[in-house]
Parts: structure tokens; sequence; C-alpha cells
């Protein structure tokens, strides 16, 4: 599981969710992005599984974790 917080500095993490997706030994890899900004369409189409919008959702986090965990052990991957 990676978690990405898209306001740290340094590279878009909106562009690390595409590169991370295009690795074959990441395809399947869940992502959770969490983000001040409005950047939940992007942060989709990019290929997150989850958006947290900070600081209002991050009380999320936990549970987006065991739920997005769950998932992957359930469908084999």
């Amino acid at each position: 599981m990676l978690i990405f917080d898209n306001e740290l500095p340094g590279h878009s993490r909106i562009e690390l969710t595409r590169r991370v997706r295009k690795l074959p030994h990441r395809g399947r890899t869940p992502i959770i992005m969490l983000s001040g900004s409005e950047v939940e369409a992007e942060a989709w189409g990019m290929g997150a599984d989850a958006f947290l919008l900070k600081p209002q959702k991050i009380g999320q986090l936990t549970g987006m974790v065991l739920r997005l965990l769950v998932k992957d052990t359930t469908h084999g991957k």
C-alpha cells in the first residue's frame, strides 16, 4: 500500500501515482491520496484507489487502509 500527500515538496503526487501505475509490479498496489486541495478528480484519473480531503476526512484513513487491505486479500492480489 502507498499513501501519498499531494502537498509535499518535490514531484507532484498525482504524477507519482501515474508513474507507479505504469510499473508492472505496482499496477495493483493500493494507493491512497491525501490532499488539502481539490485534486480528487485528478487522483482518481491517475489511478488512486482512494482519496481523502484533509483535514476533514483524515479521520477516515485507518478505515480506508483496512478496507483496501481486506479487498486486496479477498481478491487474491
